[in-house]
């Protein structure tokens, strides 16, 4: 606990100085200063002494279970007054300024034997655990003089927040999915040449889709007959996460590594409303989550669990121990997403050799997100020497990104190079799109 002279104390002080001041410069009452210093004293003193005690305000802080990186998150701080005197309390909480506290300072009134709250925003840059620093409360006396201040220690579990993965538009995102789901109506198989794809043979009628007609029945039969195709089954999808050294550069205060996870997990979400099993893998140079396919919503909290301190690391990807972990963990067929950045032919080979590899079981989706600066620096203007090199040193680096996803569609993968502002939007629509034309 603390005792601090308001701004309002030296005020009194400077005036008492500047009435006593003429005086004493003539030689009348000397004796003047000592006795207004010792007023002024005297008051400041009962001020301290008639203020609210410290032990009788007490304060908590209220903290979401799960804070939204970039997102506007509510934080509350409980004060409670157990005098018998209302009191005007000023509430700063010290919480780090990655968090972005805004304001940083609350006030309110607490009056006599009651408890009042506060609320202030927090805007988290970053994923992962933060520690928050104590409660500070601060009131004045009743003439004002003087300042208390008491720092309270939260409890436990209100020490630390968890930023998560943004959130902030997913129920706008499952809804459109819901609505799109309606206007499709029943998913059915897409005419494949496996035999177990379809259910029976039936006869033709109007209105059926011409490709049902199975031409070699209705021959036989001399009429027209239809393939009966079963319903759509849920299909794994297994997302899979580069974290490696090219997800770190930021677009817009977000790191490639945060955009990919951002979109991840509104796949997930969209894939538990379209009833398919959804699993994780994250890698770097070694295995970091994996999760296994599995229906439900639940298997979206598992995801939020399980990412929101996953960080880039400053080293190159290991595919090939990643896809030989992938092989060992999930051998059933599937569709692979995985999100990554690429930089060219030499650097993204034994992407290519594994991509080509998974292949002849899964249908694999591999989504890269451009890097803007490189575009910008092949657009702008030459107005020096070294303006030259940047420019042909952007524009080989493109050439050979591109060269890259040429031939890992080549070797049979479907390939999107996004902007990172557009990624969860066209990666849920792509998933949307391949699920919906029966490809997987």
């Amino acid at each position: 606990m603390r005792y601090i002279p308001t701004p309002r104390l030296g005020i009194v002080i400077a005036a008492a100085g500047l009435l006593c001041g003429p005086l004493v410069a003539v030689g009348f009452a000397a004796w003047l200063p000592w006795v207004v210093v010792g007023l002024v004293l005297g008051a400041a003193l009962l001020d301290t002494l008639w203020m609210v005690p410290g032990a009788a305000l007490t304060a908590r802080r209220e903290l979401p279970a799960r804070l939204g990186v970039g997102a506007r998150n509510r934080v509350r701080v409980v004060v409670s007054n157990a005098s018998d005197r209302p009191v005007e309390v000023k509430v700063r909480d010290e919480v780090p300024l990655r968090l972005q506290p805004q304001p940083e300072v609350v006030s309110t009134v607490v009056a006599a034997g009651v408890e009042a709250s506060v609320e202030y925003a927090v805007y988290p840059r970053s994923r992962g655990a933060v520690d928050l620093g104590w409660i500070c409360l601060r009131w004045r006396g009743p003439l004002g003089l003087m300042l208390a201040q008491r720092r309270i220690e939260p409890a436990v579990d209100a020490r630390t927040a968890r930023v998560y993965p943004s959130y902030v538009d997913y129920g706008r995102f499952v809804l459109e999915s819901r609505i799109k789901l309606r206007r499709e109506g029943p998913q059915r198989m897409r005419i494949a040449q496996r035999a177990d794809e379809f259910e029976s043979l039936r006869e033709y009628v109007p209105g059926d889709d011409a490709r049902r007609v199975d031409w070699k029945a209705t021959a036989r039969r001399r009429r027209l007959i239809a393939r009966n195709y079963e319903e759509e089954r849920s299909k794994d999808i297994l997302i899979l996460i580069d974290a490696g050294r090219m997800m770190a550069p930021e677009a817009n205060g977000l790191t490639k590594l945060d955009r990919a996870i951002n979109a991840a997990l509104m796949i997930a979400t969209v894939a538990a409303e379209r009833k398919d099993r959804v699993g994780l893998f994250v890698f770097a140079d070694e295995p970091l989550v994996f999760i296994p396919p599995a229906h439900g919503k639940a298997q979206i909290s598992r995801f939020m669990d399980a990412l929101y301190d996953v960080q880039v690391r400053l080293v190159e990807p290991d595919f090939p121990r990643a896809f030989g972990y992938l092989k060992s963990k999930h051998r059933k067929r599937g569709m692979i997403i995985m999100f990554t950045d690429l930089i060219d032919s030499e650097a993204s080979a034994q992407l290519i050799g594994h991509v080509s590899a998974i292949t002849r079981q899964h249908l694999p989706l591999l989504i890269s997100i451009r890097d803007q600066s490189l575009e910008e620096a092949s657009a702008a203007p030459i107005d020096q020497v070294r303006d030259v090199y940047r420019r042909a040193v952007a524009e080989q680096v493109i050439y050979d990104r591109d060269v890259a996803l040429a031939q890992l569609r080549n070797r049979g993968a479907t390939v999107m190079d996004v902007a990172p502002d557009r990624l969860t939007v066209e990666a849920v629509n792509r998933y949307i799109l391949l699920r919906r034309t029966g490809q997987v």
